[in-house]
């Protein structure tokens, strides 16, 4: 069973990579998306395996998404001129 505390993390980050890939090719933002669904994976699935709660994955992903912001928007700046 899924934790709700989790789903609402990873529920955050999908909407935030939602946001500020809109307006790209689709090539990248396809990519874009595939490498954040990959880290969200590692995050939540390997941390459960590992036997950490999921209150404590849902927390490392926020704070991914908080920390992380920064670096995601230069990211798509960096891409800013390459639209559909």
């Amino acid at each position: 069973m899924r934790n709700p505390t989790l789903d609402f993390a990873i529920g955050l980050v999908r909407h935030w990579v939602m946001i500020y890939t809109l307006g790209l090719n689709s090539k990248d933002r396809r990519e874009r998306i595939a490498e954040i669904e990959s880290d969200i994976w590692e995050s939540s699935f390997e941390a459960a395996a590992d036997g950490a709660r999921p209150v404590n994955t849902s927390t490392s992903i926020l704070l991914r998404l908080v920390l992380g912001s920064p670096v995601d928007l230069s990211w798509r700046l960096s891409r800013s001129g390459e639209e559909d």
